[in-house]
């Protein structure tokens, strides 16, 4: 047996251990915002002052964000829509992956929300 291919599930596994720590700490800091956000909520008083056709910025939803997951360099990649630079590269090599992700990663998998995109990225990294 090669040492290489007996440390693959090892670096695999620290691989998918350390995005899915990236991914809890990306999580937590978009949870404090949010939670700092509704900190700064008028009070009763202020709130029975505000004309009906007012909306605050707290009460509209926010649309998921749109990921892209592609082909950058030759490495899997996950892009934020409409930007040109990568928000995370991972050490998976296209060429290693079946033809048919290949061609899907040449043209782009799009999912919408982190959810989606952790299980996207768990499906070809693991």
């Amino acid at each position: 047996m090669d040492f290489r291919q007996g440390l693959r599930p090892q670096v695999v596994c620290l691989l998918t251990t350390c995005f899915l720590s990236s991914l809890v700490g990306i999580s937590l800091v978009y949870l404090g915002n949010d939670s700092q956000s509704s900190n700064n909520m008028p009070s009763t008083e202020q709130t029975n002052s505000i004309k009906p056709a007012a909306v605050s910025s707290s009460q509209i939803q926010k649309q998921p964000v749109r990921y892209i997951m592609r082909n950058h360099g030759g490495r899997l990649a996950v892009f934020e829509a409409q930007e040109d630079s990568p928000r995370l590269v991972f050490d998976v090599y296209i060429n290693t992956l079946p033809e048919y992700d290949q061609e899907l990663l040449q043209e782009g998998v799009s999912v919408e929300g982190e959810d989606a995109l952790t299980k996207l990225i768990e499906d070809y990294i693991s």
